[in-house]
């Protein structure tokens, strides 16, 4: 079918200050409880794995002298388990994995190790490392909850979602007390709920709770689940009752003041979201919940679309940054419409923004749909590009992002549209290696084709004139965008390095 008349969404103008480095989120949809529990295998384990390694027959005195040895060496793997699992806990994770590689010298069929290993890379992000870790491990004893339970979340982050489901239903299963089903019940329902399994995914979150009942997690995901198939008050129940057991939960209020605007309820919905903003920690998590208090406080009606059947309503729903529900709406339009580049472009903008186990899982998820609208596309596809590197950029793979903003340049060339965002981006990537004379002509293009109407790009301009020790012309940018934009959010910077400069700032 053809493009649908529709905003092409593109992600923010990036600015120089350092951006937010994503972080795991404790308390968040389809997270891995395990991820916390590296967990060090009983001692009994370790004795038979290393008596097992046994060949001989030896003598009574042999055998005697063979016994201390393994009780020795149990004491000390499980010394090394011991001191991992409280590196994992400080965050570090390098650390960690040394004293897991020094407990598989002393017992090489170790599972406990290896399930150490893997949740320092779940840690990290790094899933492909952690499945194969934890897949060693699992070779060695195919009946670890534990290490299934992590397995589901390193094939999840994957989008490995039939393994990933079968991890979790395996660890349920071998669980052996009702308080070890519930994280893999929960990590299970919160998987089901991602493939729109919601049926099945409330009656694994009700098991939960029913085992643990002041489980503010499993409330949450349901508040959550409720809001994104407009249940809007049994979302508002849920939520409540998440605060109720966990009073600073950030997430939970978040989805309180979602439930709320959406039953019009802009008193109650301006309340929980200044509880969220209260104990959120995350700065781009707070900027999220701020604009969206703001979009409430300025809203005669908080109330979302209920039925979004065109671009017109996921429109409304992205200004609102309500992020789930857009992609909800998106992959409905997809199903009745079919494909669509426009559509998957703004699909990973939403995803790209959403709050989710980790902002890493995210990204690349939104790369996938960026990708896909490309594919679509068949021709020019520059703010498809442009996101594509933003999103590279964030992933920290610059390499990729530089080629997606130059295939951005040249796409906005094709079609004649300017993209000056493009060339900003792709200047700030060049100043990073140094290139600074190619970073500056890409500074100029985009101040070329945006004029006044970008401030932060004569901003960015003049860090880099610094470093090229081009000062009276760094003071003719920092004063041009202090006149421009006198209350942006570099301000307070620029006039310091003003100041720096032996210049007073204006005004």
């Amino acid at each position: 079918m053809g493009t649908m008349s529709a905003t092409l969404w593109i992600c923010p103008q990036v600015q120089v200050q350092a951006q937010p480095q994503p972080q795991m989120q404790a308390q968040s949809w389809a997270q891995s409880l395990a991820q916390a529990q590296a967990a060090a295998q009983a001692p009994a384990q370790a004795q038979q794995l290393l008596i097992a390694q046994s060949t001989d027959q030896p003598s009574a005195s042999e055998d005697d002298n063979n016994q201390q040895e393994d009780r020795g060496n149990i004491k000390e793997v499980n010394d090394r388990l011991i001191a991992g699992n409280r590196l994992i806990d400080k965050g570090q994770y390098v650390e960690a994995r040394k004293q897991f590689n020094e407990a598989l010298k002393l017992a090489p069929n170790c599972a406990g190790a290896y399930n150490g290993i893997g949740a320092t890379y779940l840690r990290q992000n790094d899933f492909k490392r952690a499945e194969a870790e934890l897949t060693k491990g699992l070779n060695i004893d195919p009946l670890n909850v534990h290490i299934l339970n992590n397995l589901g979340s390193a094939t999840y982050h994957q989008e490995k979602f039939d393994q990933c489901i079968l991890y979790y239903k395996q660890a349920l299963q071998l669980a052996k007390s009702d308080d070890a089903k519930v994280e893999p019940m929960v990590n299970l329902a919160n998987a089901l709920a991602d493939q729109r399994r919601n049926d099945e995914a409330i009656d694994y979150f009700n098991q939960a709770l029913r085992i643990r009942p002041d489980f503010a997690m499993a409330y949450n995901c349901l508040a959550r689940m409720y809001y994104n198939t407009k249940k809007y008050e049994l979302a508002a129940e849920n939520a409540r009752r998440a605060v109720k057991f966990k009073p600073e939960y950030a997430m939970a209020y978040y989805h309180l003041g979602l439930a709320e605007a959406a039953l019009n309820n802009k008193g109650e919905a301006e309340k929980a979201l200044e509880m969220s903003l209260r104990y959120e920690k995350d700065p781009s998590y707070a900027a999220d919940t701020r604009r969206f208090l703001e979009h409430v406080r300025g809203s005669s009606s908080t109330a979302l679309p209920s039925d979004v059947n065109d671009m017109a309503g996921v429109e409304k729903l992205i200004k609102a940054r309500a992020w789930k529900p857009a992609e909800s709406a998106i992959h409905t339009l997809l199903e009745n419409n079919g494909d669509d580049p426009v559509l998957y472009n703004n699909l990973g903008y939403v995803v790209a923004h959403q709050r989710g186990a980790t902002p890493h899982g995210n990204y690349e998820r939104a790369v996938l749909y960026y990708k896909q609208a490309i594919k679509l596309k068949k021709g020019p596809f520059p703010s498809a590009h442009y996101n594509l590197g933003q999103t590279y950029r964030l992933l920290d793979d610059d390499k990729n992002a530089e080629a997606e903003f130059r295939q951005a340049i040249e796409d906005s060339k094709a079609t004649r549209t300017p993209l000056p965002v493009a060339h900003n981006a792709l200047a700030m990537l060049l100043k990073k290696r140094n290139k600074f004379a190619d970073a500056d002509n890409e500074y100029k293009s985009a101040i070329a084709q945006a004029g006044l109407e970008l401030p932060v790009i004569h901003y960015n301009r003049a860090l880099l004139l610094e470093k090229m020790e081009k000062t009276r012309d760094a003071v003719r940018e920092y004063e041009l965008y202090l006149k421009v934009a006198p209350h942006g959010l570099n301000v307070e910077t620029a006039r310091a390095r003003l100041r720096r400069l032996g210049i007073e700032p204006k005004g």
